[in-house]
């Protein structure tokens, strides 16, 4: 749909297009709900500067057939183009991406651009099956969006596989309350200002990495990592330019549990070992070689996980 106003689209049944399960070009007041999209050549659900959208309670599987870098859905208002033409980063309208299930995509689950858009309680496995540079929550020139109680798995264990990627331009974002599990890189923040995570948990068997890139002045509180391997942080500087760890992140409350006891902080970006004091002596850090107890558990829970899936993630934690 092209320049459509005031539509909703309720319990449709997409399967097996040609193109895009579902596709609106510079629309407004758009909704997209309860929908069932499966097997498409392309993106499941995409928006193209829309003002006003809200894609809710839609389960997406099997997209990208032949596109590999079908995203499962996207939004966000202005493109790029738009944006450098009028230098501002505020929408006219807002993109609610909620309760969605999104399950086997080539390349990134949600992406959605500019802000203030909100992402919250989403259920997103098996992403970047065949691209690996985005992520399954994936966010550039976002303003005051917020990506809340997601849950993330199954994704690729490379380097450039991501949960939550808040990219180039990003400002004033919050990541609060989302739980990835056996992701490498569970978040990953470049070129952004005052992003603030809290109440975040990251679980893997394997080692994880946390990747703060040209990245300044945020907030890293209450959150949760448990790794069976290494825990890295990874921080880098612009060139000739150097920053200490508190003008990087502000950190504080936080529980790191690896069973190797190995946390690496690394300024350079070249993940060497280097400086690891700085985040083993840090106030806002708690390291332990055990399983993490906590009350801080995850808003995700909201979702529609059924009863085991439940019980068994929060026990994988709460262990």
């Amino acid at each position: 749909m092209e320049a459509s106003a005031n539509v909703t689209l309720d319990m449709l049944e997409i399967s097996l297009s040609s193109g895009q399960g579902v596709k609106f070009l510079q629309s407004k007041n758009i909704e997209v709900k309860n929908c069932i999209i499966s097997k498409c050549a392309s993106c499941g659900i995409m928006t193209f500067e829309c003002e006003n959208e809200k894609i809710s309670h839609n389960e997406i599987t099997d997209i990208g057939m032949y596109d590999f870098s079908a995203i499962a859905i996207h939004a966000g208002g202005k493109s790029l183009l738009v944006y450098v033409l009028d230098g501002k980063k505020e929408e006219k309208g807002q993109s609610i991406i909620e309760y969605n299930t999104i399950d086997n995509a080539p390349y990134c689950g949600i992406t959605c651009n500019g802000g203030p858009h909100i992402i919250r309680f989403n259920k997103i496995t098996n992403c970047m099956t065949k691209l690996h540079d985005g992520a399954a929550i994936y966010c550039s020139r976002a303003n005051k969006t917020i990506a809340l109680g997601n849950y993330v798995t199954k994704g690729p264990k490379l380097p450039k596989a991501h949960a939550i990627y808040f990219d180039e331009l990003s400002e004033d974002c919050v990541v609060d309350g989302n739980f990835a599990v056996d992701i490498f890189v569970p978040f990953l923040t470049h070129m952004a200002k005052r992003i603030v995570y809290k109440n975040n948990i990251a679980v893997s068997e394997d080692d994880i990495k946390l990747h703060f890139l040209k990245s300044y002045s945020l907030k890293w509180h209450n959150n949760i990592i448990q790794s069976k391997g290494n825990i890295n942080f990874v921080f880098s500087h612009f060139v000739h330019e150097e920053y200490t760890l508190e003008q990087f992140i502000e950190l504080e409350n936080n529980v790191l549990s690896c069973e190797s006891s190995a946390v690496i902080y690394d300024p350079s970006g070249t993940c060497e070992t280097k400086d690891k004091d700085a985040i083993l002596n840090h106030p806002g850090v708690l390291l332990t070689d055990k399983k993490v107890r906590t009350e801080n558990q995850c808003v995700f829970v909201d979702h529609k996980l059924n009863d085991i899936e439940i019980k068994a993630l929060v026990e994988k934690v709460l262990y």
